[in-house]
């Protein structure tokens, strides 16, 4: 008997340097329900650490989502998991206000927020951004990042 297995797809593999055994770590952003969801991501990690066990000594996983009233709601069968050091859970809209927060976090955070307060936040995050990052660092950023898009900074 054989399965086929459905085509995976997780939001984010990042992987250790080249040549390195070490950690891989899974990322899933989660907005909306899904009633499976740990399910999936445990599946897919699963098998993509099995696939490659050569290269990773262990793995981590964690799953971005908008607020609790996305998560999956029956969560007693992956208690063991969830409990443990392997799997972690950010709600955006608990991380505090996107003023107070490291730029990193609070742009993923202007995604959360209302949207008549969005333009306002987003023009402080753009000038704080200016302040925060140098002018060699924008154009490192820009030259390796952004070489083939018509964006400023």
């Amino acid at each position: 008997m054989a399965v086929k297995e459905p085509t995976f797809e997780i939001d984010g593999v990042f992987l250790p340097p080249e040549g390195e055994v070490g950690t891989v770590y899974f990322c899933e952003v989660q907005f909306q329900k899904d009633q499976r969801l740990y399910e999936r991501v445990f599946a897919e990690s699963a098998l993509y650490f099995y696939r490659n066990r050569e290269r990773f000594r262990d793995w981590q996983a964690i799953v971005i989502y908008l607020s609790r009233r996305v998560e999956q709601e029956d969560v007693y069968p992956h208690r063991t998991l969830l409990g443990g050091d392997q799997m972690y859970r950010v709600y955006l809209d608990e991380l505090g206000e996107i003023r107070r927060l490291p730029l990193w976090v609070a742009v993923t955070v202007l995604t959360t927020i209302e949207e008549d307060q969005t333009p306002e936040e987003a023009r402080y995050l753009l000038s704080r951004t200016r302040q925060e990052v140098s002018e060699p660092a924008r154009r490192a950023i820009y030259r390796i990042d952004y070489h083939d898009c018509d964006v400023s900074i």
